[in-house]
């Protein structure tokens, strides 16, 4: 399956979110190598995204590397998913984190078969 990315600059990622209908999924990683995810509340703040609802297991796999992704889902059926992926740290109950990338993504259109004889 090919897929299409595109690159959401700086500049453009608060429209972006403007758009997500759903709230994101933050995957951190744990201390055997397995992805957690929860569902958390996000908002932008000076150019870094502000995350509310990390619970200790998060917080205990910041601890290890500060690596994360955030996923949203496509806001309609055919649209495109976003993922952020930055450096988060602990800000009194919030996460603070550092967009080192974001992307909207999704399947590359099917093209159409050509027609049987």
């Amino acid at each position: 399956m090919r897929c299409v990315s595109i690159r959401v600059e700086p500049d453009e990622l608060a429209a972006a979110l403007a758009e997500r209908t759903f709230p994101p999924f933050l995957v951190t990683v744990g201390p055997e190598g397995g992805a957690h995810l929860v569902a958390v509340a996000v908002t932008l703040a000076d150019g870094d995204l502000v995350v509310h609802g990390a619970g200790r297991t998060t917080l205990a796999n910041l601890g290890l590397r500060s690596e994360v992704t955030l996923a949203w889902a496509p806001p309609e059926p055919d649209g495109y998913s976003m993922i952020v992926d930055g450096v988060a740290h602990a800000e009194g109950d919030a996460l603070r984190v550092v967009v080192t990338s974001a992307v909207l993504h999704r399947p590359a259109p099917t093209p159409p078969s050509p027609p049987s004889r």
